[in-house]
């Protein structure tokens, strides 16, 4: 790899296009790439706790409250205190975010299409293990340093 070339850099170049382009297709829907993530974790699981969607997305609290809040506000979630614990609260999708599950579904395979279009399985599975050992690496690293 030449010297002033970065990993890092070309993982953070994907990320913003990849973050522009869920805009602009969830635009329609008054959904951004900040509440996609959310959305997508509870399509997954519905009703899990608002720290367990941080935990899930690697974010902290403060970011999913926000996150929560534009949801709620544009109908796609509600909060429920969590009977077990009144401290925390467990995230529901509402009927209209269901109504959009296949097409944010879509967004997504249509954007891992554009990513690995020209790169052929064996290639697919080698640099998603690379990413994976790279998170892995980062998220050991992050745990040891605190």
């Amino acid at each position: 790899m030449k010297e002033y070339e970065s990993i890092g850099r070309y993982i953070s170049y994907l990320y913003r296009m990849g973050q522009c382009y869920i805009n602009r297709r969830l635009e329609p829907f008054c959904i951004g790439s900040g509440q996609f993530a959310f959305l997508m974790v509870l399509y997954m699981e519905d009703g899990i706790s608002q720290e367990e969607l941080s935990e899930r997305i690697l974010v902290d609290k403060a970011t999913t409250g926000r996150a929560i809040k534009k949801l709620v506000e544009e109908g796609y979630v509600v909060r429920h205190r969590d009977p077990k614990d009144k401290r925390s609260y467990q995230i529901y999708l509402t009927p209209k975010a269901n109504s959009l599950k296949s097409t944010i579904f879509e967004i997504l395979k249509e954007w891992n299409e554009l990513l690995l279009n020209g790169i052929d399985e064996p290639e697919r599975d080698c640099g998603l293990g690379m990413i994976k050992k790279m998170v892995a690496n980062v998220t050991t690293s992050k745990k040891s340093s605190t």
